[in-house]
């Protein structure tokens, strides 16, 4: 029994050593302690509060940024988990700094308005590029209409007349003659044709087929009423060049560019989207108006289920017809801590509308 006393002996010393290491900080453990540096751009308050905190490595910190009055809450520098959150967290695994950064509040409104006039100086200028500079970078379509504008025009008017010339048409080449320059329609009024000849007038899907075949008729109209000339013959030019361009005697046709824009462009969500080559040739049309004046709605931008918008009349000379000009409504979205326009509604005023179903193609 005592050969191993030595051995007890050692055991013992070895347990004393390991200890005093661990108390001396000879290596790391579970209760290591990390410093987060907490910093502060602009007025505001935070939690934790400026300046440094000791954690306990591994520990998630909850942050929280509150904007002084005038103030608001921009971003978080660092490595936060969420840098655009007013309220997110941290992970401590090692020593860490943030630093929350707050901007001077602007009222939307003013902004919103101050964008505005930047567009109508613009516009007023004729200086297409400097229009299209103030849109937002992800902006793919210019100009749209709501459909519902011109529902009882299709459904009471198109449709029935789509409806009747299908049955006088002595073959399907007869009803497809002159649209084969448009791709889309000849397509859809193929399948209308053949839907029609098995299942007759009254059957849903040959409803549905004649109404995207008017929607269709009708955005020719639209695209090709915004594409010309004001010294044009309004709809009843239109009308002139599509009975030319349909006519086999005649090798005149319309610009590739218009069938293209045309194609392009589409129904969505009930909303006429036209691309944005095509608006920016139609910024240049109006233009081309003469004593054209715009003017932002006197109430201002309006904020309308979460979008913010601002109406705009375009008013033409005096001795020009009321009724006969545009309104529009610019559409806003926030890009960083500023704002571009993402979009651009037209409207027609019901002198215009009445051109379309007094004339239409």
């Amino acid at each position: 029994m005592g050969k191993r006393k030595p051995v007890l002996g050692l055991s013992l010393l070895l347990v004393v050593v390991l200890s005093l290491t661990g108390c001396l900080g000879g290596g790391k453990t579970s209760g290591d302690k990390v410093t987060l540096t907490v910093a502060i751009t602009g007025e505001g308050s935070l939690v934790p509060k400026v300046g440094k905190h000791e954690y306990s490595k591994d520990t998630v910190v909850d942050l929280k940024a509150e904007p002084a009055d005038n103030w608001q809450f921009s971003h978080w520098d660092g490595d936060v988990a969420e840098t655009n959150a007013a309220e997110t967290s941290i992970k401590m695994d090692g020593d860490k700094s943030v630093r929350a950064v707050f901007v001077e509040a602007v009222d939307v409104s003013t902004a919103l308005s101050s964008l505005t006039a930047e567009f109508v100086a613009a516009m007023e200028a004729k200086d297409a590029e400097a229009v299209l500079e103030l849109f937002a970078s992800d902006f793919e379509f210019g100009a749209f209409v709501e459909k519902d504008l011109f529902d009882e025009l299709i459904d009471n008017q198109m449709v029935p007349e789509l409806l009747d010339f299908i049955e006088d048409a002595d073959s399907k080449e007869d009803f497809l003659y002159g649209i084969e320059m448009f791709p889309g329609l000849a397509e859809l009024a193929s399948e209308l044709w053949d839907a029609y000849a098995a299942e007759g007038a009254d059957h849903p899907e040959v409803q549905r087929l004649a109404r995207e075949c008017s929607l269709y008729v009708l955005k020719i109209e639209m695209i090709l009423y915004l594409a010309q000339d004001p010294g044009d013959e309004g709809v009843g030019g239109i009308q002139a060049a599509l009975s030319a361009a349909a006519d086999e005697d005649n090798d005149d046709e319309l610009p590739e560019q218009i069938i293209e824009w045309i194609e392009n462009s589409v129904w969505r969500d009930e909303t006429l989207f036209i691309p944005v080559e095509f608006f920016a040739h139609f910024l240049n049309m109006v233009f081309m108006a003469p004593d054209l004046t715009i003017v932002p709605a006197e109430s201002g931008p309006e904020q309308i289920g979460g979008v913010w918008s601002h109406a705009l009349a375009f008013q033409p000379s005096e001795d020009a017809e009321p009724e006969a000009y545009l309104e529009a409504v610019l559409r806003f979205s926030q890009a960083g801590d500023g704002w571009q326009i993402q979009g651009f509604e037209f409207d027609f005023t019901p002198g215009l509308q009445d051109m379309f179903e007094d004339e239409p193609v």
